[in-house]
């Protein structure tokens, strides 16, 4: 008899669980490509903004080596001058990408 309101009190917290997942997935906002939160304000941007041209830059690794590399894609302070952003206003900005991912950035950074 013990075994059977095991069985049952399992199964009550396995469909609980679900349940509460599905709310949880059902809110949660989907982001293409990424979006820029500036002065409470969202910025989306499709990847295929983010794809617009190639250019090169210097990457820093944690030894402090400098090394050259190209890279495909738009740099943020173009992006956000395509989207209207006065950078002499700006202060700061909050990146999140599509997996949540954020970064934040000040002025000095873009």
């Amino acid at each position: 008899m013990k075994k059977i309101w095991w069985i049952i009190g399992i199964a009550l917290l396995l469909a609980v669980t679900c349940v509460v997942a599905a709310l949880h997935l059902g809110n949660q906002e989907e982001i293409a490509g990424m979006q820029i939160l500036w002065e409470e304000q969202k910025i989306s941007v499709s990847l295929a903004e983010l794809e617009q041209g190639t250019f090169s830059g210097s990457l820093i690794d944690g030894k402090g080596d400098v090394t050259q590399h190209e890279y495909t894609g738009i740099l943020l302070r173009e992006l956000l001058q395509s989207k209207g952003v006065d950078l002499e206003k700006l202060t700061a900005v909050t990146v999140t990408s599509a997996d949540n991912y954020s970064v934040d950035f000040t002025a000095e950074e873009i």
